[in-house]
């Protein structure tokens, strides 16, 4: 009597290591029965091509990665927070880029003492102690943003955020959603002037100065706003500056300066530990969690602000690429209104000159006065509407099915005219 062979498992597609345990395993399973197996037996099963591998391991041998973690200059602990950091990432809409990971490593070594910088192959062998991650290229999305999304982007970013929402219970009041707009501090806009009819190309001085500045905004599911976050070009602050707050009776409002004018990694750690956190630490919800949503600038996302939004019970959800002019409520309902009621105060405040050159205390006196007219509680659930969330964890399936209808439309547009710029091509080569 012949007996039957065994069947070898298939575990080809996983790693050596986790190969080598599972065989280990079965081997001391079956010790002392009757389905005693022989070690190349069980290597072989579980298709460990050397043999003497597993029983070298029976007899206390270590692995080559066990032997070098004592040389690593993250320890397991540490290396196992970076797992954690970049699975949270994925989960929240952030595949975490090669950059980005070496970025926490070194953050993780500098509050060590450790300044010296990282090997260029770091970031493999971080992968194969860690086989439960992978890394994949990830083609480059096209620069017409309506082209580069489909129907399965706004499905998953649905279904992510309601998924989130549910799962810890966060209620509509502790819903945020997060953007910087950019103000020219002098520019009005286009203005119409009565001129000859015989003249064609009117001129006019240019109507104010060009220095940038970043307002930060931020509201609710429910129409709320925060204080205002400021950032002004330069490096000193000036006292004049939080007389004029007080004087319009702002409550809840920073101001700050940066070389540029713009956020940057520093200034988006501060917003989340000096403004938004204390200003929504009293949450409605039962566990304590708020969500805030936000686009892909990268101050979201460093190492600091990624460990203050765990700690603090913040889920941060990030927008798929391309999508925020469709995607986010400040830009989809409430930029454009803020942006015309501070071009229109700009020109009630000087109707008659013909130049416009404010300061900073002129900026905030008129950029308040816009705050206060346009963004209003009607305007910010608006936005939301738009946007496709609606409150009560529900999303408004007309704006989802718009959404996709407006991409294919413009899909096909773009198809057409692609096949046209073909054949005129293909006829200027005849």
């Amino acid at each position: 009597m012949t007996r039957p062979k065994r069947r070898r498992i298939d575990t080809a597609e996983a790693p050596l290591e986790e190969r080598v345990q599972k065989a280990l395993k079965h081997y001391l399973r079956c010790l002392g029965t009757k389905e005693e197996v022989s070690i190349r037996k069980a290597s072989k099963l579980y298709g460990v091509k050397n043999w003497e591998r597993l029983r070298r391991r029976l007899h206390g041998a270590h692995t080559k990665m066990d032997h070098s973690a004592d040389m690593q200059r993250l320890s397991p602990m540490e290396e196992n927070v970076l797992v954690t950091w970049c699975n949270q990432l994925y989960n929240w809409g952030w595949p975490a880029r090669i950059s980005q990971l070496r970025r926490m490593a070194v953050e993780l070594l500098e509050e060590k003492g450790d300044t010296e910088p990282l090997g260029k192959n770091w970031q493999s062998s971080f992968l194969r102690r860690h086989p439960e991650l992978k890394s994949k290229f990830v083609a480059p999305r096209d620069r017409r943003r309506y082209i580069a999304q489909s129907r399965e982007n706004f499905m998953h970013w649905f279904n992510l955020y309601l998924e989130q929402k549910r799962k810890y219970q966060v209620h509509d009041d502790d819903t945020w959603n997060l953007d910087e707009k950019g103000v020219m501090m002098g520019i009005a806009g286009k203005v119409r002037v009565i001129l000859s009819k015989y003249e064609k190309n009117p001129y006019s001085t240019h109507p104010g100065n060009r220095e940038w500045v970043t307002s930060t905004e931020c509201c609710s599911l429910t129409g709320r706003k925060l204080g205002s976050w400021t950032i002004f070009k330069g490096k000193a602050q000036q006292k004049k500056w939080y007389q004029t707050m007080e004087r319009l009776e702002e409550e809840d409002y920073h101001i700050c300066t940066s070389e540029s004018g713009w956020t940057d990694n520093e200034l988006g750690l501060a917003y989340l530990e000096e403004h938004f956190e204390p200003q929504t630490r009293e949450t409605k919800g039962e566990q304590g969690y708020r969500i805030l949503i936000v686009d892909g600038h990268e101050s979201h996302i460093t190492a600091q602000a990624m460990r203050f939004c765990v700690t603090h019970k913040i889920i941060l959800l990030c927008l798929p690429a391309h999508t925020t002019h469709l995607l986010q409520p400040l830009d989809v309902g409430v930029f454009s209104p803020l942006s015309v009621a501070y071009k229109n105060g700009i020109l009630e405040r000087y109707s008659f000159t013909t130049s416009i050159v404010i300061d900073k205390v002129d900026f905030l006196e008129v950029w308040h006065a816009a705050r206060k007219k346009a963004m209003t509680p009607e305007t910010i659930q608006s936005a939301w509407k738009k946007s496709g969330i609606l409150l009560n964890n529900q999303i408004d399936p007309e704006v989802v099915h718009l959404l996709v209808q407006q991409l294919l439309i413009i899909q096909y547009h773009q198809q057409i005219t692609g096949r046209h710029q073909r054949r005129f091509l293909s006829f200027r080569r005849c």
